[in-house]
């Protein structure tokens, strides 16, 4: 009886010793029959550490007051992109007398002189780059691209998986179709869906579940704690992912290494293996000494044995 418990105790520990936190058992089991495994993009298949490539000014603006007045609307967000184009500004960032922000599609900010700034998702294409669009006062000022780097571990990662009998692997962004087929090619994914906002995500993951998918979904950020919650198996990249995603995740990785992915299914899978192999050995060794004794060839003491291990 102890076989069992223990063997998930092992498969827990070993698992936290080599950088991949399960909360639970119950999450081995699950993990051990993913079929399928979604990613978001940005701080999960890319490392998140974007900077500012280009401006593409469109109004009476300067480069340096678009970087400026968008760093003044994202200064206190904690969002890759946010994070660049304030580097990108330097230490010239206004401070705003009001914020808000919208999941999925950007922030509007409030100046001190009355000027309204948003920055978020630009109206058309930017290309295969990462891009937002700065509107101030209404008008459109700009679009600023950046450039993103593909996590070193990605492709490692969806290869070990698809070795290991995951059959599709499949990528979730917010970013433009082109920039979102770079990244699938680059690292090797099956399907990518783009353009979506954080709801699109929950619908893409509710829909793989209802089609039957055993489904694992990794992602960082706090626009991932739904889809992190629908899935069968939620993962968040501890090191870079928001509280929200950690908390709301049933395992995390300790660092951003993917092929950590890899090793955690099939830690699951062998788990699984040595709690049923104990399962099968202690019911065999019982029924064949009930046999034994049902013909008088084991006394009661090795009934006990047998029955108390």
């Amino acid at each position: 009886v102890i076989s069992v418990p223990l063997g998930y105790f092992c498969g827990l520990g070993n698992a936290s010793k080599n950088g991949v936190l399960i909360k639970g058992s119950a999450f081995i089991d699950t993990m051990a029959g993913i079929d399928t495994a979604v990613f978001d993009k940005t701080g999960t298949l890319t490392l998140g550490t974007l900077t500012v490539e280009s401006v593409d000014i469109q109004g009476a603006f300067a480069k340096g007051e678009i970087l400026s007045l968008a760093a003044a609307a994202e200064r206190h967000s904690t969002h890759p992109i946010a994070k660049a184009i304030c580097s990108a500004a330097g230490d010239d960032i206004l401070e705003p007398v009001s914020v808000q922000e919208i999941a999925g599609t950007g922030v509007e900010a409030v100046l001190a002189d009355g000027r309204t700034v948003r920055v978020g998702r630009p109206q058309s294409e930017a290309g295969d780059a990462t891009a937002v669009q700065v509107w101030i006062d209404g008008c459109s000022a700009g679009i600023i691209l950046l450039a993103d780097v593909i996590n070193p571990a990605a492709k490692d990662a969806l290869r070990q998986l698809k070795d290991g009998g995951v059959a599709q692997t499949v990528i979730l962004t917010g970013d433009n179709a082109r920039a979102a087929e770079r990244v699938k090619t680059a690292v090797g994914a099956d399907v990518v869906y783009a353009g979506l906002m954080p709801e699109d995500k929950y619908e893409k993951i509710e829909a793989l579940c209802k089609s039957g998918k055993k489904l694992m979904y990794v992602g960082d950020g706090i626009n991932d704690a739904p889809a992190l919650a629908r899935a069968d198996v939620g993962v968040a990249i501890g090191v870079l992912g928001s509280d929200a995603a950690v908390e709301t995740a049933d395992a995390v990785l300790m660092d951003s290494d993917l092929t950590r992915l890899a090793y955690g299914v099939r830690l699951a899978r062998k788990t699984i293996g040595v709690v049923r192999g104990n399962i099968v050995f202690a019911l065999g060794t019982k029924l064949l000494v009930l046999a034994l004794a049902a013909l008088n060839l084991v006394g009661m003491w090795g009934a006990v044995l047998a029955d108390v291990g």
